[in-house]
């Protein structure tokens, strides 16, 4: 069994992307997130932190890893020494997706689900945080049942249903939103902490509209994370981009961004982070 800690300073930590602009001496900009954010599919150029930092003339500090969730953010402003030598960053960027609710406790690749993740030393540790009278507790998880094929394929079809419960069972949906809040307020927390003057801004990069049920609890939800001092922005209203759009994913296949939803959205957030910083 390897620990998540362990393979993270082994592995991930050499798997994420170099810092973009370090050339410019502008307020660094960091990202935290997953493949979208990290740029699955892409080269380096290609990628939302390149290109925004080339827009804005500014560090930008990619913090995103395929398959990752808002869980990995908190591990690192909790347990990365390398943010201490980011000095004060005017931006903290979250890109969130629908998938992060359920990574705070469930793997997403398919390999991983079905055999759990390996490395030399066998399973890797499925990092994750519970709530526990009311604080958020770092759980060591030791999925030795996802060596189980048979055990994981009815985990696969159990996660099948899994949007359906979260839409039409309330006290499930009351509980992982309320989970969910609790790694972002605890991120804030840290993030006021170690970079007091940065603005949270979490980008919602929605889906095909067409998929949200109108009884859909989330538009609501972020508006309460904004009164608890977030700012919110969604891809499709604010950039009229989705990960549902042709035109914008890497194939019909696959809805990672492709280069050109990041030439699309890079300079409409350049410019909605202007406004932001006019109006503080």
């Amino acid at each position: 069994m390897t620990s998540f800690d362990d393979y993270y300073v082994n592995n991930l930590r050499q798997k994420l992307r170099k810092p973009s602009g370090l050339e410019y001496s502008g307020h660094p900009i960091v990202l935290f997130g997953c493949s979208f954010t990290y740029g699955d599919g892409l080269t380096d150029k290609q990628t939302i932190s390149y290109k925004l930092a080339n827009y804005m003339k500014r560090p930008v500090y990619n913090r995103g890893i395929s398959g990752w969730g808002v869980q990995h953010m908190l591990w690192q402003l909790q347990n990365e020494p390398y943010l201490d030598t980011i000095k004060n960053p005017e931006y903290v960027i979250y890109t969130y997706i629908d998938d992060h609710l359920h990574r705070m406790f469930r793997y997403v690749h398919i390999p991983s689900v079905l055999f759990g993740p390996l490395d030399k030393n066998g399973l890797i540790e499925y990092m994750q945080y519970k709530e526990r009278n009311g604080k958020l507790v770092r759980t060591f998880y030791i999925p030795f049942s996802r060596n189980i094929m048979t055990f994981n394929i009815i985990s696969l079809w159990i996660q099948g249903n899994w949007w359906e419960r979260f839409f039409n069972d309330k006290p499930f949906q009351k509980w992982l939103l309320n989970l969910f809040k609790m790694h972002l307020m605890e991120s804030k927390k840290l993030i006021n902490k170690k970079w007091p003057n940065a603005k949270i801004i979490i980008i919602d990069y929605e889906n095909i509209v067409e998929s949200v049920p109108r009884n859909s609890p989330l538009p609501n939800f972020w508006k309460k994370m904004q009164k608890e001092g977030f700012i919110y922005i969604n891809s499709r209203k604010e950039f009229n981009v989705g990960s549902g759009d042709l035109q914008y994913v890497l194939s019909s296949s696959d809805s990672h961004p492709n280069e050109h939803a990041w030439d699309v959205i890079v300079p409409q957030l350049a410019k909605k982070l202007d406004e932001i910083s006019s109006k503080k």
